[in-house]
């Protein structure tokens, strides 16, 4: 089976909208910068809990709250401010009861929580004390997911359109009906590989997402039932997959292997755009690639000047690397970070001391550091 990525099927839900727009390549070159000297702000948050808390996987926002999975994919904390307010954790096989967590959203305007689990099964809860609204079975795989309007969800898919053939793509799903709509928009086998919960950015009902590709990546917006493409560009020629390992026919075994074998080798790669932040006038976008394990690069797309940066905090091994955004904030957890014991003492940063400092006294609970870009 072959098929053209970036296929638009057209339903009576949706309009497909598109800004012509010359695509751009990103230098390889990479400013090295403190974070100190590019951020407009820094806040160190201890989690607060009343309660021990598991150990964290990821990291989710959504409007005013913050939420935090557990690395057994059971339970969700709720973050406001600095405290863990709610939790979530009903595994079981009983009525409103999940085997494990895949993905969720959540509604700040009608205050729904929606959890999808191993099973492709939706469930459905009200409020912070979690009550059980109901369920939405039969879906496809979802990979990640928005609000998007009252009782929609806009997912990200595998669909199956028979028993061997996938294919992946974008849907509406109505989780009062279970009406799926059709594919509204289509990606390819990279951009599904590349697809997770941190390609998204949220700015009041505008939802802006990356699609992934060897070689054309794209920033869509969707808003008000239209997707408007906002930015393409490419990686240069270092870091996109070559011939042999790019996958054109995702039921051709082979294939598959040769690109997954890639993936797991130590070679350096790019696909799509981390932790998006768009400026709501255009001129300005910035979001993350992780070309190989510990090289973070942010870029910065201003006025279409682009630079990219690597990012450090003095007296701590490594380039700084967020986790999720939250209002315009990159936010990250600081437990995973080493001093450098290398550096003499003109080169610590009080940054780094208080860090740890708040690492100790937390109690095992995790300490977020916030960031702003100027």
């Amino acid at each position: 089976m072959k098929f053209h990525p970036y296929f638009l099927a057209i339903s009576g839900l949706l309009i497909w909208s598109c800004v012509e727009k010359d695509h751009i390549q990103l230098p390889n070159s990479i400013t090295q910068v403190e974070l100190e000297d590019i951020s407009s702000d820094i806040q160190l948050i201890s989690v607060k809990s009343s309660q021990p808390m598991k150990d964290v996987l990821f990291y989710y926002n959504f409007g005013e709250y913050d939420f935090i999975l557990s690395s057994d994919y059971r339970t969700i904390y709720c973050l406001e401010d600095d405290s863990i307010i709610s939790v979530l954790e009903r595994v079981g096989r009983g009525r409103g009861e999940y085997q494990g967590i895949s993905t969720f959203a959540y509604s700040v305007e009608d205050s729904l929580m929606y959890v999808v689990d191993y099973n492709n099964k939706l469930y459905i809860y009200k409020g912070f004390d979690y009550e059980y609204i109901g369920i939405v079975d039969n879906l496809p795989q979802i990979l990640s997911m928005r609000v998007v309007g009252k009782s929609h969800l806009l997912a990200a898919c595998v669909i199956q359109d028979n028993e061997i053939e996938e294919q992946y793509g974008f849907v509406i799903i109505d989780t009062k009906t279970g009406t799926i709509s059709e594919r509204l928009l289509s990606m390819s086998y990279i951009g599904m590989f590349s697809n997770k919960h941190t390609s998204y950015y949220q700015y009041n009902d505008s939802i802006y997402f990356s699609v992934g590709d060897n070689y054309l990546n794209r920033i869509y917006l969707y808003s008000n039932g239209e997707f408007t493409t906002q930015l393409e560009f490419t990686y240069s020629k270092k870091l996109r997959l070559p011939k042999r390992a790019i996958v054109d026919d995702p039921d051709d075994l082979s294939e598959l292997l040769i690109f997954n074998n890639y993936v797991l080798g130590a070679n350096r790669y790019c696909f799509g755009a981390d932790y998006p932040i768009l400026s709501s006038d255009g001129h300005r976008c910035l979001f993350w690639s992780f070309p190989e394990g510990g090289d973070n690069i942010m870029t910065s797309i201003l006025n279409n000047k682009i630079t990219r940066y690597h990012i450090t905090i003095p007296g701590i091994t490594g380039f700084v690397a967020p986790h999720y955004v939250s209002s315009d904030y990159y936010v990250m957890p600081c437990q995973d970070m080493k001093r450098n014991n290398r550096a003499d003492s003109k080169h610590i940063s009080v940054l780094s001391e208080q860090i740890f400092e708040q690492i100790d006294k937390n109690e095992g609970n995790p300490v977020l550091l916030k960031f702003k870009i100027k």
